[in-house]
């Protein structure tokens, strides 16, 4: 499913960088106008002293947003916006069954625009469940996904744990939280 993104604003002024993709180092006072294109919607809400910008996109890759002063005035700055598509839920196959009952499964990570610069942090929730290393945390990079956007993730499971391999999946980039599954 498409993933929206929540980015914090201030007041000081109208403008758009080029980090809004990032949500970070821009500003935007109340009341300005925002125009984006027809597969990215646009929503600010005042949030104490500036204004919260909630970014949606109906498709997948670069998206276009600009900033006005005031309606139908002049551009104050224009930025692309790259949205990213994930799933890694449509794919799960119990790889190998150990002697002991536990198993070794497996689940594929599909996003369908990977920037260089995306970070996916995974976290397990459930109790008798590890990646492959042993570790409950993963971090994957852009590296990590191959040209049609896979990333195979492994899971073992332990014996008689009854839940699935339930983890959050969060997108980072620039060092801010874009997104989650």
């Amino acid at each position: 499913a498409p993933m929206g993104s929540t980015m914090g604003w201030t007041t000081s002024r109208a403008a758009v960088s080029q980090s809004t993709r990032a949500g970070r180092g821009a500003s935007l006072r109340p009341g300005e106008p925002v125009e984006t294109d027809a597969d990215l919607r646009a929503t600010v809400t005042p949030a104490g002293e500036g204004s919260t910008l909630v970014l949606e996109a109906g498709a997948d890759g670069e998206h276009g947003i600009l900033s006005r002063l005031g309606e139908g005035g002049p551009v104050l700055d224009a930025a692309r916006v790259t949205a990213i598509w994930g799933d890694n839920g449509s794919y799960y196959r119990v790889v190998e069954n150990y002697p002991d009952g536990s198993q070794l499964a497996e689940v594929v990570l599909f996003l369908g625009s990977v920037p260089p610069d995306l970070v996916v942090k995974l976290e397990i929730f459930v109790a008798g469940v590890f990646f492959e290393d042993g570790t409950r945390f993963r971090e994957l990079s852009a590296a990590d996904f191959d040209e049609d956007g896979v990333c195979r993730i492994r899971f073992l499971r332990s014996a008689g744990i009854t839940t699935s391999v339930c983890h959050y999946t969060r997108f980072y980039q620039g060092g801010v939280k874009i997104g989650s599954l």
